[in-house]
C-alpha cells in the first residue's frame, strides 16, 4: 500500500505483524503497526488461526475474515484502512469485528505496535497537557501515545475509539529488547461476555503526521476521533 509519504504492506498469514515493511519518504521505518493476535483471559496472546482465511480489497479497504476455531473461539473480521489528509498526514485504522456461535465466549483480542522512535508522549483525551513517557505505562484512560521518529522527519499517534477501550500500554525498548530507541505499544480490546450471533466492533487508530506542531495536531485529532461516527463497513 501507498499513501502520501507511507509506504507499507500486510501480511495476512502473519496478522500479528499487522502493517509492515515501513518506509516514509522512501526511508524505511524499523517496526510494524496494529498486529492483531488473540488474547487469552489467563495466558500470554497466540496467533490467529489463519485456516479457511478470506480477504479481498475494497477501494482504501483491506478486508480479511479469520473464521472461528477450537483454539479461536470466535470469528474476527478485520478492516485495514489507509486514509490521507494530505501528503504528510496518513490514517491507518484498524476496524475489528468478533463474532462467536457458542452460547458463552469472552473474545478478547491484543493489537501490538513496536516502531524504532526517540520519544514518546501520552496525549490526554481531556484536553490536559501531553507529558514525556520514560517509563512503562499502563492505563484504561481514553488517551493518544505520539511516537517521535529521528531526524524530526516524522511523528506517529495511536490511540483507541473511546467507545472501544480496553486496556493500554507502553513499553520504552530498553525494558523489552535491545534497540533503545523504539517503543512497544499494545491494546487489549474486547473480554466481556458476548452472546452467539452478537457482533462487537472496536476501531484503533494510527496517525502518521509532521513533526512541526505534532503534540498539537495529536490533541486534535484524539478529540476529533472520539467524537467520530462509526465507520461503514460490510
Amino acid at each position: 500500500m501507498q499513501a502520501g509519504l507511507l509506504q507499507a504492506q500486510v501480511d495476512l498469514l502473519n496478522p500479528a505483524l499487522g502493517v509492515s515493511g515501513l518506509a516514509w519518504n522512501n526511508t524505511s521505518l524499523c517496526g510494524n503497526l496494529l498486529g492483531v493476535a488473540v488474547a487469552a483471559q489467563e495466558a500470554a496472546s497466540t496467533p490467529l488461526s489463519t485456516v479457511g482465511l478470506d480477504k479481498f480489497v475494497r477501494g482504501d479497504d483491506l478486508v480479511a475474515n479469520f473464521p472461528q476455531t477450537d483454539a479461536q473461539p470466535f470469528t474476527l473480521h478485520i478492516y485495514w484502512r489507509v486514509t490521507t489528509a494530505d501528503s504528510r498526514l496518513v490514517i491507518v485504522d484498524a476496524l475489528l469485528s468478533l463474532q462467536t456461535s457458542l452460547l458463552e465466549c469472552f473474545p478478547k483480542v491484543m493489537l501490538t505496535t513496536n516502531l524504532s522512535a526517540i520519544e514518546a508522549w501520552q496525549v490526554p483525551g481531556d484536553g490536559s497537557a501531553p507529558s514525556q513517557v520514560d517509563a512503562h505505562i499502563e492505563s484504561d484512560k481514553f488517551a493518544g501515545v505520539l511516537l517521535r521518529g529521528a531526524n524530526r522527519a516524522w511523528s506517529y499517534l495511536e490511540l483507541t475509539h473511546p467507545d472501544d477501550l480496553g486496556s493500554w500500554q507502553v513499553d520504552p525498548a530498553s525494558t523489552i529488547i535491545v534497540r533503545r530507541d523504539s517503543f512497544m505499544l499494545r491494546r487489549e480490546l474486547g473480554g466481556e461476555f458476548q452472546e452467539k450471533g452478537v457482533i462487537r466492533r472496536m476501531r484503533v487508530r494510527g496517525a502518521f503526521l509532521p513533526r512541526e506542531n505534532d503534540l498539537k495536531i495529536a490533541a486534535r485529532l484524539v478529540e476529533e476521533f472520539a467524537v467520530s461516527p462509526p465507520p461503514l463497513t460490510a
